[in-house]
């Protein structure tokens, strides 16, 4: 695993873990490698510093979990922006409008939304496929 520090195009700074370097030169070139604040795909590697070993009375780890953390929301966020990007908002119309698509009277296109616990159980129980997913906090 290889941790980069990246920035955006917008000056926001963040740190991301990736198996490798080419893994890294992959997912940005597929454009899966985007700002943890803003979600701006123009991101680029920022200035890094050397990893240095931790004094005997610094708690060792505590530094990774923050860094796991924001690579996920990372992840995440730009994760978001794909949907946003790729697919229709349909509000809290989206139960009804999954059904509808199912059900043939409405053209299959892809939607996101919001639906309750009792919905989502419902469509998913009728067959109709859908992937919840976490409201994420605001932008900084």
């Amino acid at each position: 695993m290889i941790k980069f520090t990246l920035k955006c195009g917008k000056g926001h700074e963040f740190e991301a873990w990736f198996a490798s370097s080419a893994e890294y030169e992959r997912q940005l070139g597929a454009g899966l490698v985007v700002c943890a604040f803003c979600g701006d795909a123009g991101v680029g590697k920022g200035l890094m510093t050397p990893n240095l070993s931790a004094k005997g009375n610094r708690k060792a780890g505590a530094s990774s979990v923050v860094s796991a953390e924001a690579a996920l929301e990372a992840e995440m966020r730009g994760f978001c922006q794909k949907i946003r990007d790729n697919f229709e908002h349909v509000g809290d119309e989206f139960a009804s409008t999954a059904r509808r698509i199912h059900e043939g009277d409405e053209v299959v296109r892809g939607i996101y939304g919001h639906a309750t616990e009792d919905e989502v159980e419902e469509l998913l129980d009728d067959g109709i496929s859908v992937l919840p997913f976490p409201d994420l906090p605001k932008d900084h």
